[in-house]
């Protein structure tokens, strides 16, 4: 089995690599050359950035995402957020476990669920929320059945 120490010179090497093929690229004699060499030391480079990426995930392996990385769940979906910061006057939130999602498309950003009114909520982490047990979706759509009927819940 690799380890991640081992998995870690491979990427060095690619980068390795990657900065021979650009000294290459300065020493060619001619553009075609030159061209190709920076094309290879690209590719060389974008390989090297997305193992170290993927590394980083697996290394962290806590399953949760981190917003400040780039990691934003599709717009919409609800999720559970570890959030901080002052939702209303006289109240503040340290690393509250809450529900929130988020709207990137419509630059609404984080909406926490309990306090929709929140603007630029602080949300160190995110994963997604767990699907509800059987029995409960069940409930909860017959609670949907009377309401649309229009019986009293």
């Amino acid at each position: 089995m690799t380890t991640i120490n081992e998995l870690k010179e491979v990427i060095l090497e690619m980068e390795k690599a990657a900065h021979e093929y650009e000294q290459e690229a300065r020493e060619a004699d001619t553009k075609a050359d030159a061209d190709f060499c920076e094309k290879i030391a690209g590719m060389y480079r974008i390989a090297a950035a997305c193992c170290w990426e993927k590394l980083e995930s697996q290394e962290a392996g806590d399953g949760w995402f981190r917003p400040e990385k780039g990691e934003l769940p599709p717009d919409g979906e609800t999720v559970i957020a570890i959030v901080s910061g002052s939702p209303a006057d006289g109240t503040t939130l340290t690393g509250s476990y809450q529900t929130a999602s988020y709207y990137g498309e419509d630059s609404a950003g984080w909406v926490v669920d309990e306090w929709p009114e929140w603007e630029n909520p602080t949300v160190h982490c995110w994963q997604s929320a767990p699907e509800a047990p059987e029995e409960v979706k069940k409930k909860i759509q017959e609670i949907w059945d009377k309401i649309a009927a229009g019986e009293q819940v």
